[in-house]
């Protein structure tokens, strides 16, 4: 049913004589209902635009808006994503958008390049969540079983992926205490040595389970434990990375524990797992079966029943051992199909026969929500049955030495198979009320029981109305802080959704214009782009960046950079290995330009700024750069730098001291940070840590700085202390590329080499993306978002629940697909290799021939790629320079902080050399360029940059399959790297199935949907079913949206077609 612009519901057929609260009929016959309809309301479309380019959105184009359709997706994971989109259409009946009209109010500022930005408001209440857990997604915690009745999840099981610290659902078993509980990492961790120890889940006990964690690091050995029945008895698999010690590991080893003696029953070795890098880890243990997945491909099958079980299920480390979880989900396989209407799993209950048996709903640590006496509270529940059973929803007040004082109750008979039943109570409670607690019982004197009933989405909100559906993984609703930790996304937390949420659906700019003449004379159509296109024709000079497997460089720290070098309007730019150290300056400490000089590097390295405290150094202490003469004051700007522990003689290296970035002028602090410098340092390379910061300098001002000060009172600590810095950028705020990742691998992953000269910045981001396993798209802020394929696992929650039934959101689609380019099952992934060391010593590494003429003050610049013999690239460290100046003189280059002249700018495999000419020019010979110099370790590398090294995965079911060959490109990785590996695992074990892809569409026309509609972006998840009526697909399983057009105008009923893409 449509709505009016202001929430009017409007009917068809009404006469304008059947209700004294009318209006006249419009032209297509129906009837306005001229009072607002209590809920829901249709959603307000925005639309502003930035027409002076200042950076900010002031004029707002919202009561014209008529139209908005956004656009923006691919056709499944392995494509990159289309330039998002958006098409407006605006009343133009005055022609105030005409672009040639000069008496426009807009005139002359709508044009091509100004800024937009579109979004849509729901009109709504705040609403709160009280339950702690809504959804049985997790596990079931905050759930008892009263009057006789039995709980379980369904299926049987949980998921932790210890964002919260849970570890009061777990026993350990040895011992003393080997395992923490870190929810600021998200995992779980076990010390280095110590017993042997073991840690169990609480009030589980399984026969038949399957088990698959998340592990990035094993050590010597992390266990998978089965079915112990005791300390004697039980099944374990032993997960062994790269530091296990042993030649024969990595490794996976499955052993048996009978009357405690251990026997080896199976074992796979594994090609590679360097520590940090995430793995999956599957073992399936039905009847007499054990089957080992390692990343979704099946290892290892053994047989062996002699542990019958049933027994508990967790982890296990040695007394040797150590290492760390970052995600455990246990699941008995052997469970009936699951039912939920949120999600994949609910609560299920076997009540007794008998009155007032059921379940009771609290917080998760079992103690009463509190509440405020007189406030009125709605209590929701989702229920479904296996036959007929009288239940009752109750809301139990108690005071505050938690004595019972009244029940307040509604009595309900729910839906069965899939017609689940959404149950509200709105009540208000008592004076004295303290605390409450919600139940679903039996509600019969006389019940003989035999049915089995679940619940799902439970809600207490703060309010006296019945709201959709709230969790934090709702559209519009996020998970309120958790205790002191962080942001507890699923467990140990209430759900909260603002008043009028609002999304933005697109931030870009306008391209072209339409004006529509016929049907709509008066119309104006704007087609409008997103930020991402600005890239292709953004030359960048960057690198190089090198990694090694002892000093790996992270992909986000390169991401970081070449976003900051595509920044327009920078006022500093240093390039580490063209560092320029003018106008730093010490504060009570030394500063100066420094060079690595062995082969050991991060981000551009070799050259940085040192900053070197003496003692009694502390807090205050560090480097300053007067930027007065580059920042206006009243402007706002950012700066970001890269900063690492210096390791060098008589210094004490400050691993894990705190540092302060902060932009200051003379009326004080503008802005200011503190990040941690790295645990560990390399001579003159890694690692490093990013930090950025934002500020608008004081009008008025006399001067401003950018200053990296030490911080904290560990830098008193009576030793001369060093870090340094490198990469530094300072631009204008207006023009800053807002940036983040999703995944696992932006941290862990290792960028073997990549630089480019004059290369675009979109080509620099896809060679970078594409060595990560990774793409982008825009968000509706124009965010540019990366994320790696660990983001598209199988194993992922759905936030969404669409179903052809009533246990989810409805929906319609004209068809399933299986592309036949979608089927792969031979993945090739190709590299240019390893970096060749080359030994150490000078070499000429370039040579010109004849003279070199300089014009009078003129800046000549010469380019120089690097060749090896044949057809290799060779990569120079530190470079000299050697020349004869036969005529003329050469000065200082002011544009690079008055460094004299000649001098080299290194970008890997080219460079630029620069001369400045004095007022009678200047006139070169013998000008070579030498590697190795100033004793540095190696002269450089080579790659072999043109042949592809080729890793190979074979996902084919039996040799006599035909080959489906799929080539993929890891330009910046090694040679045969286990980056490579973990992408074409992923690749054949989804594309070697025949993933299905749907495009559905699901109108919202009622509040919940309208949530979904509006709020979901591309990677959301989604669980969709399709098993009834003719023609069904039979689909029961995840998916992921990978493209997503949403159209609305106002007054009518928003719709969005979701392109989703099966897990």
């Amino acid at each position: 049913m449509p709505w009016t612009e202001n929430g009017f519901e409007v009917f068809a057929g009404l006469t304008a004589l059947g209700s004294q609260r009318t209006q006249p009929l419009t032209a297509e016959g129906l009837a306005v209902f001229d009072a607002p309809s209590p809920w829901p309301q249709a959603p307000k479309l925005l639309l502003v635009a930035d027409l002076d380019s200042d950076g900010e959105f002031e004029t707002d184009f919202s009561p014209y808006l008529l139209r908005a359709e956004v656009d923006e997706g691919r056709a499944r994971a392995l494509d990159a994503f289309r330039t998002r989109s958006a098409l407006f259409t605006l009343d133009n009946e005055d022609s105030r958008f005409a672009p040639r009209n000069t008496g426009s109010p807009y005139s002359p500022n709508i044009k091509h390049g100004r800024k937009v930005r579109h979004g849509v408001q729901m009109q709504m209440r705040t609403v709160r969540n009280l339950s702690e857990n809504p959804s049985a997604e997790f596990d079931i915690e905050g759930n008892v079983a009263t009057g006789g009745a039995t709980i379980v999840r369904d299926p049987e099981g949980f998921i932790d992926d210890f964002d919260s610290d849970t570890s009061g659902l777990y026993t350990e078993v040895g011992g003393p205490s080997r395992w923490t509980f870190n929810p600021s990492e998200s995992r779980l961790e076990t010390t280095a040595s110590g017993v042997a120890s073991q840690l169990f889940r609480d009030s589980l006990s399984l026969t038949d389970v399957v088990m698959e964690v998340e592990c990035d690091t094993s050590g010597f050995a992390l266990d998978m434990v089965l079915r112990y029945v005791d300390t004697l008895n039980f099944y374990r698999l032993e997960l062994y990375d790269v530091d296990s010690g042993n030649p024969t590991r990595p490794s996976l080893v499955l052993t048996r524990m009978l009357a405690g003696a251990a026997t080896q029953i199976g074992g796979f070795t594994i090609p590679a797992w360097a520590v940090g890098m995430r793995h999956r880890i599957r073992y399936s243990l039905v009847g007499s079966t054990h089957k080992i997945y390692w990343d979704d491909e099946l290892v290892l099958t053994a047989t062996d029943a002699t542990v019958a079980g049933p027994g508990q299920v967790g982890f296990g480390v040695t007394a040797v051992g150590g290492g760390q979880i970052n995600w455990v989900e246990v699941t008995d396989p052997a469970a009936a199909m699951a039912r939920a209407r949120h999600g994949t799993a609910s609560l299920k209950v076997t009540p007794a026969a008998a009155d007032d048996s059921g379940v009771v709903h609290t917080k998760r640590d079992g103690t009463r929500f509190a509440v405020a006496p007189g406030v009125s509270y709605a209590a929701q529940v989702s229920v479904v049955a296996t036959g007929e059973v009288p239940l009752s929803l109750d809301i139990a007040w108690y005071d505050s030495a938690s004595a019972l004082i009244s029940t307040d109750t509604i009595s309900f008979v729910p839906g069965t198979g899939a017609d689940w039943t959404e149950i509200s109570l709105i009540a208000t409670a008592p004076n004295n009320a303290a605390f409450a607690q919600l139940a679903v019982l039996v509600d019969a004197d006389v019940y003989l029981g035999g049915h089995d009933f679940w619940c799902d989405g439970w809600a207490l909100y703060d309010s006296p109305y019945v709201e959709p559906y709230c969790d934090g993984d709702q559209a519009g609703s996020t998970w309120l802080p958790f205790g002191t930790g962080p942001i507890a996304p699923h467990t140990g937390s209430q759900s909260y959704r603002v008043q009028n949420p609002t999304m933005i659906k697109f931030t870009g700019a306008m391209r072209e214009f339409g004006f529509l003449r016929g049907p709509s004379p008066k119309e104006f159509n704007m087609t409008c782009t997103g930020s991402m296109e600005k890239f292709v024709n953004s030359p960048l000079i960057a690198g190089a960046y090198i990694g090694t497997s002892s000093i790996p460089l992270k992909p986000k720290h390169v991401l970081d950079r070449l976003m900051d070098l595509l920044e327009q309007g920078e006022v500093i730019t240093d390039t580490g290995a063209r560092v320029w150290g003018g106008g730093w300056t010490g504060v009570s400490a030394s500063v100066s330009q420094a060079s690595g000089v062995i082969y050991a590097h991060g981000d551009e390295f070799y050259n940085f700024m040192d900053v070197w405290l003496w003692n009694p150094n502390d807090a205050g202490s560090g480097a300053q750069l007067d930027v007065t003469s580059l920042a206006a004051a009243g402007k706002r700007f950012r700066f970001a730098v890269f900063l690492g522990v210096r390791q060098i003689g008589g210094f004490t290296p400050p691993f894990d001291y705190d540092v302060k970035v902060q932009l200051r002028d003379s009326n004080g602090v503008v802005a200011s940070t503190i990040v941690t410098l790295p645990s560990e340092a390399n001579y003159g390379g890694g690692p490093f840590v990013y930090a950025e910061i934002e500020g608008t300098f004081s009008d008025g001002a006399a001067n401003r700085y950018v200053e990296i000060l030490a911080d904290g009172a560990a830098w008193s600590d009576g030793n001369n202390n060093a870090f340094k810095f490198l990469c530094y950028h300072l631009a204008p705020w207006s023009s800053h590329n807002q940036r983040s990742v999703r995944g696992t691998l932006w941290e862990s992953a290792n960028v073997v080499y990549l630089s480019g000269y004059n290369r675009s910045g979109q080509l620099m981001l896809e060679e970078l993306l594409k060595s990560t396993g990774a793409w982008a798209f825009e968000d509706g802020d124009g965010n540019f978002i990366a994320e790696d394929f660990t983001t598209r696992w199988p194993n992922k929650r759905a936030f969404t629940r669409l179903s052809d039934v009533l246990d989810g959101l409805g929906y319609s689609t004209d068809g399933y697909n299986e592309s036949a380019t979608g089927f792969y099952n031979l993945i090739r992934v190709g590299s240019h290799g390893d970096l060749d060391i080359q030994p150490r010593g000078s070499r000429l590494v370039w040579s010109a021939e004849g003279a070199i003429v300089i014009a009078p003050n003129a800046r000549r610049v010469l380019r120089v790629p690097f060749y090896a013999d044949g057809e290799g690239v060779f990569i120079p460290n530190l470079i000299g320079i050697s020349y004869i100046r036969t005529a003329g003189s050469l000065v200082a280059d002011s544009l690079m902080g008055s460094v004299n002249t000649p001098y080299v700018l290194a970008y890997g495999d080219t460079c630029e050399i620069v001369f400045v000419a004095g007022a009678s020019g200047a006139t070169i010979t013998n000008l070579a360029l030498t590697s190795g110099s100033l004793g540095a370790d190696s002269v450089g590398s080579l790659r072999e940059a043109t042949e592809t090294v080729y890793l190979e995965y074979d996902a084919r079911a039996s040799a006599d399959e035909e080959p489906r060959v799929l080539p993929l490109a890891m330009p910046a990785q090694g040679y045969k790297t286990e980056m490579m590996d973990l992408l074409a695992h992923w690749v054949g074990t989804k594309y070697a199935k025949g993933p299905a892809e749907l495009d559905v569409t699901i109108s919202g026309n009622t509040l919940t949907k309208m949530l979904e509609t509006i709020f979901r972006e591309p990677g959301d998840t989604v669980w969709l079913k399709h098993m009834t009526g003719q023609g069904a697909f039979f689909l029961d399983s995840l998916f992921f949206i990978e493209g997503v057009k949403f159209s609305f105008s106002p007054g009518g009923v928003p719709t969005v077609v979701w392109h989703v893409e099966e897990a």
